[in-house]
């Protein structure tokens, strides 16, 4: 850090510390929301999947939740394992398995709709429009790795932008 802060043009030492700080809390504010939106989601699906009697459904729960930090990996990989549980438990023929496909829908619509807006959304100030845009933008460049990452990017973007449209004067005029 030291050899950084050393480095730093001293003209525009002031701008870039500040716009650091700036990207520091928007990545944080991040990283502590996505953090909830897990810990909800583990809870809601380990909690769900004990109540339909599913073997380990504690467990497939938590790891559903903590897998949910990598978008859609913990959704599609608690989904599969449920349903394979499920599937081994209760046979074809059950309704425990409408039950388990209803869970997962409604746990992804809890998290798509209300959790991830709110939570990180709204920690991070960005429009729901800007993550659309910021996945397929991030994706499209960086294919699979930009869409696991597009939300610190967008978040990192926004925040660089922001801050150069606020002070664009006041940067000009030294």
């Amino acid at each position: 850090t030291a050899k950084i802060h050393d480095n730093l043009p001293k003209k525009y030492f002031n701008e870039i510390t500040e716009l650091f700080q700036l990207i520091d809390k928007s990545v944080s504010n991040y990283i502590r929301g996505q953090t909830y939106v897990c810990i909800i989601l583990a809870i809601f699906y380990s909690l769900t999947l004990e109540f339909l009697d599913l073997n380990n459904g504690i467990l497939i729960g938590l790891l559903t939740g903590i897998f949910s930090f990598v978008p859609y990996v913990g959704y599609g990989t608690g989904f599969a394992i449920a349903i394979v549980s499920g599937l081994l438990q209760w046979g074809i023929d059950s309704y425990q398995i409408i039950f388990l496909l209803i869970t997962y829908l409604i746990g992804q619509l809890i998290e798509s709709n209300y959790l991830v807006p709110n939570l990180i959304g709204k920690q991070i100030n960005l429009h729901p429009i800007w993550i659309i845009f910021g996945i397929f933008f991030f994706g499209a460049i960086f294919g699979i790795a930009g869409v696991l990452l597009s939300l610190p990017l967008t978040a990192i973007t926004s925040v660089v932008l922001k801050y150069f449209f606020n002070n664009y004067n006041h940067l000009k005029s030294k």
